[in-house]
């Protein structure tokens, strides 16, 4: 009975013992888009040029907000050293030299590491903005990456979070449009 016992103990000390490096990823990845959807302008006005930046986006292949790119109005002649950091700043996920808006996906980023694997959560970006007066600025900014999921719900109901699906024909933000992502959150 004695051995029993100590058996009984054992096994019962080695499953807890198990259950100890476990994490609740839903916890980790909820935590991971807190900061999402903060207070960093998502609007850049440079005289009669304007630049959307979006500050969320959803890379899931579903053909809606699969790509982080700025919209612009026809005062901005261009953007270059298209750069994506971690959050911290310390690594460069995605750099474009030059941008075209007639092959999105050959020149926006897709939310994936140089290496092909996914990035998840807040990032920084920076744009260098060429206008039709000759004027040059940097735009620089923080968004997120979200993973489709159930992880994602809790980006529902958030009123400041912007997709690059509102952005209306001029090019600016339409807060009124929807960010058509009601199946990611799911």
């Amino acid at each position: 009975m004695k051995h029993s016992l100590v058996f009984i103990a054992f096994l019962l000390m080695l499953n807890l013992s198990s259950c100890v490096g476990q994490k609740d990823t839903t916890t980790t990845t909820n935590k991971v888009y807190e900061s999402c959807c903060g207070v960093e302008p998502v609007e850049f006005t440079f005289g009669d040029a304007y630049m959307f930046v979006p500050n969320v986006f959803t890379p899931n292949g579903d053909g809606i907000n699969d790509y982080f790119v700025p919209a612009v109005n026809d005062d901005v002649l261009a953007f270059d050293a298209y750069l994506i950091y971690t959050a911290v700043g310390d690594t460069l996920l995605f750099d474009r030299n030059g941008f075209s808006y007639q092959n999105i996906p050959s020149w926006a980023w897709d939310g994936n590491r140089k290496d092909g694997t996914p990035y998840i959560g807040p990032f920084k970006y920076e744009f260098v903005v060429f206008l039709k007066n000759n004027i040059i600025y940097t735009v620089k900014g923080s968004a997120c990456r979200v993973a489709c999921g159930p992880d994602a719900s809790v980006f529902t109901g958030k009123t400041t979070c912007f997709y690059p699906i509102q952005a209306d024909t001029s090019g600016r933000l339409n807060k009124s449009l929807p960010s058509q992502e009601l199946d990611c959150f799911k």
